[in-house]
């Protein structure tokens, strides 16, 4: 079990990795059997379940230039971009060994990475500094996780999709228009239905929600009481010939998430909403973004 000041070590150099690397890193160590949603929760979850530090800085996923970026943060010398794997984790252990204290707080904070820490823990209470910027944050974190987790449901690996990335009593609101202004409307209650008829719109129709990540794609907000809710848009896409995807429609999707203190404080979907407008073979869409409608209904 790492001690404090190595936890802290290594966290921070978690930090530095891309936060794909991250999440496949925690299924590895966890052996799939923790799912976070955010990079921090897998960090936490990653250091949790790790012997030692020369463990962790062996992991195949934590590459060379993960480290030298490191090393790079922390202003190392004696190092360069051509130094081997081992050298880095070799300087790293020598830097972690030789220090008193940890080396976290001199981690420099301008990575691009999307992916942030957008809370601090205190006592094992979730203290919320800025609700707008947070709410962008858990947004865009929430939409690089959940779509290519369930895209991926088609690939050989599906990854680890399931209820357990919901409430047991989450409801799903899905409604369809189709070009000949045909409606359908359902609902579904319950993690286990939730999951299936999401999975069927990936495996039995066929579709891909490709959301539109820029800054009119998506939009986040964390209530008082701890609710986060997410709304996102992009196109519908389906793959008809198993080499060519053709753009169909677009969707909407909105989300409520809530932290599950039995799971380790991890959240979990609430609430799903998603509408989905199917369109002709010679469709094309225009200007992708969130409809005023949508944005408002954040609010409430």
């Amino acid at each position: 079990m790492l001690s404090p000041e190595e936890s802290s070590n290594c966290k921070s150099l978690l930090r530095i990795l891309p936060s794909s690397d991250i999440l496949s890193l925690c299924e590895t160590v966890t052996n799939r059997l923790v799912a976070p949603i955010t990079s921090e929760e897998a960090i936490d979850a990653i250091v949790l379940y790790t012997k030692s530090p020369e463990e962790l800085l062996g992991r195949k996923k934590v590459k060379a230039d993960g480290l030298f970026q490191y090393l790079q943060s922390l202003k190392a010398s004696g190092v360069t971009p051509k130094s081997s794997k081992t050298e880095l984790i070799s300087k790293i252990l020598d830097l972690w060994k030789g220090s008193s204290t940890s080396l976290a707080s001199n981690v420099s904070q301008t990575r691009s990475d999307p992916i942030q820490v957008f809370h601090t823990e205190i006592n094992n209470y979730t203290i919320i500094q800025n609700r707008e910027d947070d709410g962008a944050k858990i947004a865009l974190e929430f939409v690089n996780w959940f779509y290519p987790m369930l895209n991926g449901l088609r690939e050989t690996y599906p990854g680890s999709w399931g209820p357990q990335h919901f409430w047991p009593d989450t409801r799903l609101t899905f409604g369809a228009m189709t070009d000949a202004a045909e409606i359908i409307q359902e609902e579904f209650q319950d993690a286990e239905a939730v999951t299936e008829k999401l999975s069927s719109l990936i495996l039995q129709e066929r579709v891909i929600l490709n959301p539109n990540t820029t800054q009119d794609g998506f939009r986040g907000i964390i209530s008082p009481e701890g609710l986060a809710k997410v709304a996102v848009c992009g196109t519908l896409e389906r793959d008809d010939t198993g080499s060519f995807q053709r753009v169909v429609g677009v969707f909407e999707q909105c989300f409520g998430l809530l932290r599950d203190m039995n799971d380790n404080n991890r959240w979990k979907i609430k609430q799903c909403k998603l509408q989905i407008r199917v369109a002709g073979s010679r469709w094309q869409p225009s200007n992708i973004s969130l409809t005023e409608d949508t944005i408002k209904s954040l609010e409430h």
